[in-house]
């Protein structure tokens, strides 16, 4: 029991720390600018990179790594506006809409396909937790495999 009084608080004070990295956004869009056609017959992918004041070496990871893919395997759908990358500060007041409408409350990643006026959303927050950091390559494939499927009509 003496272990576990011990330990507890020191993984604590390590998880707590771990997460109060800062860095600066790259990719800073203000939600405002998000203007969709939901009807539009054409799919339209919105990437968004959602984030905190405090941010992990997790955290920042996935972002750079989305980006990253974006900016090397989708350069003609960006360009044509088939795929948007955001990056959405969720202690920022005015994305607090958009927070609560995808139900984020912390650091993650979600990609959404809105088409014909549906929307479908998959969450990769999990993943990129999992590979971003040190297995990037992994983490990049298993993006790209879901933006694919998103794609096709």
């Amino acid at each position: 029991m003496k272990k576990f009084v011990f330990v507890f608080p020191l993984v604590a004070l390590v998880f707590f720390f771990s997460c109060k990295q800062t860095t600066e956004n790259k990719a800073n869009n203000d939600v405002k600018d998000i203007t969709i056609d939901s009807s539009s017959n054409v799919p339209t992918i919105l990437v968004y990179n959602f984030y905190g004041k405090h941010r992990c070496p997790s955290c920042i990871a996935i972002e750079k790594a989305t980006i990253k893919a974006l900016d090397s395997l989708y350069i003609n759908e960006k360009k044509q506006g088939k795929i948007k990358q955001y990056s959405i500060n969720i202690d920022d007041p005015v994305n607090s809409n958009i927070c609560e409408k995808y139900q984020v409350w912390g650091s993650g990643l979600l990609i959404t396909k809105v088409y014909k006026g549906q929307e479908k959303t998959i969450d990769l927050s999990g993943i990129g937790f999992k590979f971003a950091l040190h297995k990037e390559d992994e983490f990049i494939e298993i993006l790209k495999s879901n933006i694919d499927e998103l794609l096709k009509n």
